[in-house]
């Protein structure tokens, strides 16, 4: 009989030095029980030091919580069905899934345990993963919805990008306060540079977790929003500002370099259940870039949804046009307008072209 093994994580610096262990090592794939055990963490704590009412929790407060609720669900069903629809989840799943938040009486502190949560979602995948794979997997997601570290270092490059905007626009009273917010943010995290490369390489051997950190990112907006509005606080430690939350939920969807790109693909996952109608992800096979593009009825016929799909099952890659947003290097908001056929290995070797006019056969 295999040996049973039960990994148990407690704080966050135990889940860093097992991600760190399942990446280097790996863990032991013997044929007996797995399970990693979740011991009072990860939680989501705030702390708000100026609300008129002790123990009480406003709308807003309320809404950002619900907004963790719907990331925790999407999560679920990423990681187990390859999608974020969540037409798919029983009642009783929703019921395992269900964020508790306690508002300590006399006090300004909110904290909602999600350790059940986190282990349910693993029960979910055993047996789907290997226990290297599955390690992989849980811990960065609970890092992604719940680590401090994380939590930081999403602030620090979303604060980032708005101080360029600021900058940018002339606003430079506002981009100094907020380049303050930004350096007293990188002073605050610990371990910097190798918790990102731990980070980053569970990104690219897992990378369904980069669809994990695109549902749980309205959350923590909406979050920030809502700590800003009650005069400021801290979120999994980190201070948050009136100033920096205004400034972080005032970014506009149409900022942002509207562009029509040409690329070589590899289709890596088609999602026919995506309110948009067919969403698909894809790796550019010369730069390696990772992203989300639309299939939208209006702008795209049959034929090209089979080659899309003939893509994804052959695993060749295909000639892609499609418009989208630029900010910085992130292409955001994709939308394909056209669908070559499969590519030839001349057309892999040259590097996609940005630019007004751009097309593929069709």
């Amino acid at each position: 009989m295999s040996e049973i093994y039960y990994p148990s994580v407690q704080n966050e610096e135990e889940a860093w030095a097992l991600l760190e262990r399942a990446l280097r090592d790996g863990l032991p794939e013997n044929q007996g029980t797995f399970f990693i055990r979740f011991v009072h963490w990860p939680t989501i704590d705030v702390y708000l030091p100026d609300t008129p009412v002790d123990g009480s929790i406003t709308s807003s407060m309320m809404e950002a919580f619900l907004s963790y609720q719907e990331a925790i669900n999407r999560t679920q069903a990423l990681l187990t069905t390859g999608s974020p629809d969540l037409r798919g989840l029983t009642s009783e799943e929703r019921s395992s899934l269900e964020l508790r938040v306690q508002v300590r009486p006399g006090s300004n502190k909110y904290n909602a345990d999600t350790a059940q949560i986190i282990e349910r979602i693993a029960v979910d995948l055993i047996g789907k993963m290997t226990p290297t794979s599955l390690t992989i997997t849980i811990v960065t997601t609970a890092l992604i919805l719940a680590g401090a570290w994380s939590f930081n270092k999403w602030l620090e490059t979303r604060t980032t990008i708005r101080k360029a905007e600021l900058e940018q626009a002339a606003k430079h009273d506002q981009a100094v306060m907020i380049g303050q917010h930004i350096e007293a943010l990188k002073e605050a995290r610990e371990h910097d540079t190798k918790r990102l490369a731990l980070m980053t390489e569970a990104l690219t051997r897992q990378p369904a977790l980069e669809d994990v950190e695109a549902v749980v990112e309205p959350a923590k907006q909406r979050l920030v929003r809502a700590v800003g509005e009650e005069n400021g606080g801290r979120i999994q430690g980190t201070n948050v500002t009136t100033l920096v939350a205004s400034e972080i939920t005032a970014q506009r969807r149409q900022q942002g370099e509207t562009i029509t790109h040409r690329g070589v693909y590899r289709v890596d996952r088609v999602d026919t259940t995506a309110p948009d109608g067919f969403r698909v992800a894809l790796t550019d096979v010369v730069s390696g870039e990772r992203i989300m593009a639309s299939l939208q009825d209006a702008f795209i016929s049959e034929q090209h949804r089979a080659r899309i799909q003939t893509a994804e099952w052959s695993k060749s890659p295909v000639t892609i046009v499609f418009e989208a947003r630029r900010i910085g290097a992130r292409i955001v908001d994709a939308v394909v307008r056209d669908v070559g056929d499969v590519a030839t290995s001349e057309s892999v070797s040259t590097p996609p072209v940005d630019g007004r006019e751009a097309g593929a056969g069709s």
